[in-house]
C-alpha cells in the first residue's frame, strides 16, 4: 500500500466520554469482511469493559469486538511474520528469574563478579537470592522494552557484569527470542504480517517508542487503519513549557528568552503531576501523524472542581494570576476529609454518598464510584458499612468459582510456613474449604480450641520444628504432646489426671473426632514438611499439590489445575535437574493465586468500588478516594535497587517508565474524570491522643493551589491559614458506630438526619442500660472491680485480656494474677496434685522457666495455712431481695484471695456479706497476701448482724444498677485507697493521704480501656460528684473498716 495513504489518526480529548462516543461512531462504519473483528487496545481490563458497556448501550450488543493489550499487539504483530519463537516466553519477568536462580550460581564459579559473588554468599536463603532475581528479570525486561538497541550491544560487546550476565542469559534462551531482537529484524525487513483492516488504541497513554515503532510501522506496511484516543489535559503546547516561577528563576539566570517566555505557560499541577501526558505530546511530536483531531471541552461553573478542570485546559498558572475570588458558599464539587483510621473513612463516605444523593435526585448509585489505595483493606469495610442502603459492585473483588480455595490455600501455606501457633491452627480450622473436606461444622471449631488448650497446646510441630524455629522445651506445649495426651486419655478412665508418660491425661470424648484432628494435623505438618524440603521444579510443584489435596480436597486439583500448569510453565526455565526450595514454588503459587485486580464489575445499579488502576480515566459524576493518609501515597512502593537499575539502563531518558510519575499521572486523570464532586479522605488523625500524622503530598499540593485561586486578597491578608483550609478541609470526631445512623426507618439511611437530632452525643455506649435480672455474684463483683471493663463486656460484648507482663524471651511469659491463682486453687483442693502434675499440666511456659513457676506455686501453696483438703462442693445460692435475684455459689471453707494482692479485694467483703444473709451471722476465714517473708495472711471477717447485712447487700445491688444507668467509671483500688485516706486521715488539712489515693488512678488511667474510653490524659472520673462519695460512704469505707477491724 502507498505509505503516504493516510493511515495514522489521533483523537485527543480532556472528556474521556467524548472520546468513547467517537470510537462508537467509528466502529458504525465497519471494515473488512462480517466475521473480522475491530481489535480495541486498552491499557487494562477495567477501561475495556466500560468502551463494552458503552457499545453495547449504542448497538444493542457489543460482539465482533476484541478489547487487547499493547505488549500482546506487539507480540501478534511479530508472530505473524516470523512465527512463534520457542523461547519467547522464557524473557518474560516471571519466567526469566528462574533462569536467573539457575544460571547464576554456575556463572559465579566462571567469572569473578564481586558485587554479586558477595550478594549471593552473604544472603544464602533462597528467598533472598530469588528476590535479587525478580530484581534483575524486572530491569532487564524494561531494558529490552525501552533500552533495544543497548540489550541489542550486550550480546556482542558486554563491558559491565550486568551485560556480561544478560549475554549468557541470552546464550542459554536464545539469543534471538527476546522482544529486542525480533522488533529490530522486523524493522529492518519488510516482512509482510496479517492485520485487520483497523486498530483503535484506547487511552493507552504514552507507549515505548520501539512498541509506537512497530505499530506504525506494521500499519503502513498492512495498509491498516490506527486510531489514537488520548486523554490530555489541554489543546496547548506543554511538551517542554515551564511554570510561572520557573520562567522566573529561568528568566534571571539568562536561561530563557523573555521574549517567547509567555507562549510556555504550563499549569503548576501539569508541571508537577503531568509527566506521562508531557511524555505522551512529545512522543507525537516525533511521530509521523495523518490527522489530528483535537475535542477539547471548556468546563463550564465557578465551583473548585469545574475552575481546576477549566485552568488545566486553559494552561493558567493560579500561583501567579490567582482569581482573588472564592467560589460559591455552597460549593461542594472539593472536600477533603480527615478521619481517625480506615473504618471511620468509610463511615463518612458513606454519609457523604446518600447526601450526595439527597442533593442530586437525578444521580443514581451506578454514577458515582469509590477509589482506594489498597482494596484488600477498604473492600470488606465498604461491603459491611454501605449494606443495606446502598449497593456495592466491587471492581475489584471477585466473587467467581475457586476464589474461596484460592484464598484457602494462600492461608494454609502461609501457616504451614509459620511456627504452627495456637491461633494460627486454629483460625485454619475456620475455613470452610477445610470443613468441608474434613466434615465438621464451624460451630464444632471452639470445642475443638477448648480441647487443645486443655491439653497445653501452645505452637509448634515437635521438639524438631521447635529447635529450628530457635525455641527452646523440647515436645513440652508442642502439637505433638497435645495429641499424645489427647490419646492418653481416650485410653484411660474418664477423670484419670495422674501423670503418665510425663504428662497428664486429657479425655477427649468422642474417638472419632481424636481420628480426625490426628488425620487433619499430618495433612498440616506433611505440608509444612515439604515447604521446608527442595526438589526439580515439576516434582516440587507436584508434591506441593498433592500436600495441598491432602490437607484441602481434590478441589485444589479439579477447580486450580491450571494454575499449578502456569507455575510449572514459568518455572520449567530453571532446568529439569536443578533443585528448588519448595517454599519458593509456594511463594510463586500464591503470587499466581491472587485475584486479578482488572475483573470486576462496573456500572451494575450500584456504587462502584475499586483500586485506582482499575477505574483510571473512567468518567464518573462523583469520585471518591481512600486511603491518602501517608505520605507516600498514593502508592506505597517497595524499596527498588534505584542502583542497580541505573548501572544497567542509564540514565533516565523522556518516555521511560516512572512509577511515580505514573502514580501522579493518574490523580491528574481523576481530576479530569470527576463531573460533580472530587472527594479525598485520609487517615491523618491518630485515634490514641488526637494528632495529626502527615498526608499525601497530592493533597498538599492540590489543597494549596486550591486555597491560592479561591481566596479573595481581604482573606490572604486578615484571615489565619488554619481557618481558610476549613472551607475545605474537614476533620471528623472519632464518633462510636451507631446502628440508626444506617436505619432507612429511624434516620432515612443517612448520617446527617441523625446528628441534626440528637444535640448530644452519648458519653459511652451502656449509658441507659438497667441491670439485668436475675444478678449473678461474679458479674456484681467484676462491676466494683472495674465497671468499665465490665459494662464493655455487658454491653459490647468486649472481653479484655488479662495484662500479662512482656519478658525479653518470647517463650517465656510471666503467669497472670488470675492464672497463678487458679493454679494454687487447684492444687489447695487436691493434695495429690505436685510439682510433676504442674510441670506436666500445660499450664505452665515450657523448659526451666516452667520448672521454676511451678517450684514458686509450691513453695506459695505449702506456706499457706490453710490444709490442702479434698474437693469440696461450693454452697450454691438463689436469694430473693425486695427487688432483686441474686444467685451465685460462695467457698466451701475459705476465701482464696491471688497471692500477690496488696490489700483485700473488695469482692472478698461482698461475699462475706452475701455469706451473712445466706448462711446467718457467722464469721469468714480470709486468706490473702501477706507481708515480707509471710506469703499469707490469716484473717477472720467477724460476723454481721443479718439485717444489717442484707441492708449492706440492697445496697450494693441499687449502686450497681444507678451506675449502669449512668455510666460511672471508677476501679475498685483506686476507690479503696480513697476510703483508706479519708479513714487515716486524722488532721483535714493534711493532703497526704488524699494525694497519695490520686496517685493511685494515675498509675492505672494508662491501661487500654481507660486511655481509649477516656483519653490519655482523664482526670480521676466522678472526683467531687456525688456519686463519688455515695461509693465511699456506703460501699468502700464500710469494707475497709470492716476487714481492717478483723
Amino acid at each position: 500500500m502507498d505509505e503516504e495513504a493516510v493511515l495514522i489518526h489521533i483523537v485527543s480529548s480532556n472528556r474521556m466520554e467524548v472520546l468513547r462516543q467517537t470510537l462508537i461512531e467509528l466502529l458504525r462504519q465497519p471494515v473488512g469482511g462480517p466475521f473480522d473483528e475491530e481489535v480495541v487496545i486498552v491499557p487494562n481490563r477495567g477501561l475495556g469493559r466500560w468502551l463494552e458497556m458503552g457499545l453495547a448501550t449504542d448497538q444493542g450488543i457489543c460482539a465482533q469486538t476484541r478489547m487487547d493489550f499493547p505488549r500482546r499487539l506487539v507480540s501478534q504483530i511479530l508472530d505473524s511474520a516470523f512465527g512463534t519463537e520457542p523461547a519467547q516466553d522464557a524473557y518474560q519477568p516471571e519466567a526469566m528469574r528462574w533462569a536467573l536462580y539457575q544460571i547464576i550460581p554456575k556463572w559465579l564459579t566462571e567469572t569473578e563478579v564481586l558485587p554479586l559473588t558477595s550478594y549471593w554468599e552473604a544472603n544464602p536463603a533462597p528467598a533472598s537470592r530469588l528476590a535479587l532475581c525478580d530484581e534483575l528479570a524486572r530491569i532487564f525486561d524494561l531494558a529490552i522494552i525501552y533500552r533495544p538497541q543497548r540489550v541489542l550491544r550486550w550480546g556482542q560487546e558486554p563491558k559491565t557484569w550486568q551485560e556480561s550476565l544478560f549475554a549468557e542469559l541470552m546464550r542459554n534462551l536464545g539469543p534471538d527470542a527476546h522482544l529486542a531482537a525480533r522488533i529490530e529484524r522486523y524493522m529492518a525487513q519488510p516482512v509482510p504480517v496479517q492485520l485487520p483492516e483497523r486498530i483503535s488504541l484506547f487511552g493507552v497513554g504514552c507507549l515505548p517508542e520501539s512498541f509506537m515503532g512497530l505499530i506504525h510501522a506494521a500499519a503502513r506496511r498492512g495498509g491498516c487503519f490506527v486510531y489514537q484516543f488520548q486523554l490530555s489535559p489541554s489543546p496547548g503546547l506543554f511538551e517542554d513549557a515551564k511554570t510561572a516561577r520557573q520562567q522566573h528563576r529561568l528568566l534571571a539566570g539568562g536561561q530563557l528568552d523573555e521574549s517567547i517566555a509567555h507562549l510556555s505557560t504550563i499549569h503548576p499541577l501539569l508541571a508537577s503531576w503531568g509527566g506521562v501526558a508531557r511524555a505522551q505530546q512529545a512522543q507525537n511530536m516525533r511521530a509521523t501523524i495523518d490527522v489530528e483531531r483535537p475535542l477539547f471541552f471548556r468546563p463550564e461553573g465557578e465551583g473548585v472542581l469545574p475552575r481546576l478542570q477549566r485552568d488545566l485546559c486553559d494552561l493558567i498558572d493560579r500561583l501567579e494570576e490567582p482569581r482573588n475570588h472564592p467560589p460559591p458558599l455552597d460549593d461542594r464539587s472539593f472536600r477533603i476529609h480527615h478521619c481517625h483510621g480506615a473504618l471511620r473513612e468509610v463511615e463518612v463516605l458513606k454519609d457523604q454518598i446518600l447526601d450526595l444523593l439527597e442533593r442530586h435526585p437525578d444521580l443514581e448509585p451506578q454514577d458515582i464510584a469509590v477509589l482506594s489505595t489498597d482494596p484488600n483493606t477498604y473492600g470488606p469495610l465498604i461491603q459491611a458499612v454501605f449494606a443495606p442502603e446502598l449497593f456495592v459492585a466491587a471492581a475489584d473483588l471477585r466473587d467467581v468459582e475457586g476464589e474461596d480455595l484460592a484464598a484457602a490455600i494462600s492461608r494454609a501455606l502461609e501457616i504451614a510456613e509459620g511456627p504452627l501457633d495456637f491461633d494460627s491452627v486454629i483460625e485454619l480450622l475456620h475455613l470452610d474449604v477445610l470443613q468441608r473436606h474434613w466434615r465438621f461444622r464451624g460451630d464444632d471449631v471452639e470445642d475443638y480450641a477448648q480441647l487443645f488448650q486443655q491439653a497445653g497446646v501452645q505452637g509448634a510441630r515437635d521438639a524438631g520444628h521447635r529447635q529450628q524455629i530457635n525455641q527452646a522445651g523440647g515436645d513440652a506445649r508442642t502439637w505433638k504432646r497435645g495429641l499424645e495426651r489427647l490419646a492418653l486419655g481416650l485410653m484411660l478412665p474418664s477423670g484419670f489426671d495422674r501423670v503418665v508418660q510425663d504428662c497428664v491425661p486429657v479425655d477427649p470424648g468422642d474417638p472419632d473426632l481424636l481420628v480426625t484432628l490426628v488425620s487433619l494435623l499430618d495433612a498440616l505438618f506433611a505440608l509444612q514438611r515439604c515447604l521446608q524440603e527442595e526438589h526439580p521444579a515439576e516434582s516440587g510443584i507436584s508434591g506441593l499439590e498433592a500436600a495441598l489435596v491432602s490437607l484441602l480436597g481434590p478441589r485444589v486439583s479439579r477447580e486450580l489445575g491450571s494454575v499449578f500448569d502456569g507455575v510449572r510453565r514459568q518455572v520449567k526455565w530453571s532446568g529439569e535437574e536443578y533443585p528448588l526450595p519448595v517454599t519458593l514454588l509456594a511463594k510463586v503459587l500464591r503470587t499466581a493465586l491472587m485475584p486479578d485486580g482488572d475483573e470486576g464489575q462496573f456500572l451494575t445499579g450500584g456504587v462502584t468500588v475499586g483500586g485506582l488502576q482499575p477505574l483510571r480515566s473512567v468518567p464518573y459524576e462523583a469520585i471518591y478516594v481512600l486511603g491518602l493518609g501517608a505520605s507516600d501515597q498514593p502508592f506505597p512502593r517497595s524499596s527498588q535497587a534505584g542502583d542497580l537499575q541505573q548501572n544497567i539502563l542509564g540514565m533516565a531518558q523522556p518516555g521511560d517508565r516512572d512509577e511515580r510519575q505514573e502514580d501522579l499521572d493518574l490523580f491528574l486523570h481523576i481530576i479530569l474524570s470527576a463531573r460533580r464532586e472530587l472527594g479525598l479522605f485520609v487517615s491523618s488523625i491518630s485515634a490514641e491522643d488526637g494528632s495529626e500524622a502527615p498526608v499525601s503530598v497530592v493533597v498538599d499540593q492540590l489543597l494549596d493551589l486550591i486555597m491560592v485561586d479561591a481566596s479573595s486578597v481581604e482573606e490572604k491578608s486578615g484571615i489565619d491559614r488554619d481557618v481558610l483550609r476549613q472551607r475545605w478541609v474537614v476533620h471528623h470526631p472519632l464518633q462510636p458506630f451507631d446502628r440508626r445512623a444506617f436505619s432507612i426507618v429511624e434516620t432515612g439511611g443517612s448520617f446527617s438526619g441523625l446528628y441534626r437530632q440528637l444535640p448530644q452525643i452519648k458519653e459511652f455506649g451502656w449509658r441507659g442500660a438497667s441491670a439485668s435480672r436475675p444478678v449473678s455474684l461474679k458479674q456484681l463483683g467484676d462491676w466494683y472491680r472495674d465497671s468499665l471493663a465490665a459494662a464493655l463486656l455487658m454491653d459490647l460484648g468486649l472481653r479484655l485480656r488479662p495484662w500479662v507482663r512482656p519478658s525479653q524471651d518470647a517463650a517465656q511469659q510471666a503467669l497472670t494474677a488470675a492464672l497463678r491463682y487458679r493454679l494454687v486453687t487447684m492444687l489447695l483442693q487436691d493434695p495429690r496434685k505436685d510439682q510433676a502434675w504442674l510441670e506436666a499440666s500445660g499450664y505452665l511456659t515450657s523448659g526451666n522457666a516452667g520448672a521454676l513457676q511451678a517450684r514458686q506455686l509450691v513453695d506459695i501453696v505449702n506456706a499457706c495455712p490453710l490444709e490442702p483438703f479434698a474437693v469440696a462442693t461450693p454452697l450454691q445460692f438463689d436469694l430473693k431481695l425486695s427487688d432483686w435475684h441474686l444467685t451465685g455459689q460462695l467457698s466451701a471453707q475459705a476465701i482464696v484471695v491471688e497471692p500477690g494482692r496488696q490489700r483485700p479485694p473488695l469482692r472478698a467483703w461482698l461475699e462475706h456479706v452475701v455469706r451473712q444473709v445466706v448462711v446467718g451471722p457467722s464469721s469468714t476465714r480470709l486468706l490473702c497476701a501477706g507481708k515480707g517473708k509471710n506469703l499469707w495472711s490469716d484473717q477472720r471477717l467477724q460476723a454481721m448482724d443479718g439485717q444489717a447485712a442484707r441492708l449492706q447487700l440492697e445496697r450494693f445491688l441499687q449502686l450497681y444498677d444507678q451506675g449502669l444507668r449512668d455510666g460511672w467509671v471508677f476501679l475498685d483500688e483506686v476507690m479503696t485507697a480513697f476510703a483508706t485516706a479519708r479513714a487515716e486521715s486524722t488532721k483535714p488539712a493534711n493532703r497526704d493521704p488524699w494525694n497519695q489515693a490520686r496517685q493511685v488512678w494515675w498509675q492505672r488511667r494508662d491501661w487500654t480501656h481507660f486511655r481509649r474510653c477516656l483519653g490519655p490524659e482523664a482526670p480521676l472520673p466522678g472526683e467531687n460528684e456525688p456519686w463519688f462519695e455515695q461509693l465511699i460512704e456506703q460501699i468502700f469505707l464500710p469494707a475497709y473498716e470492716g476487714m481492717t477491724s478483723s
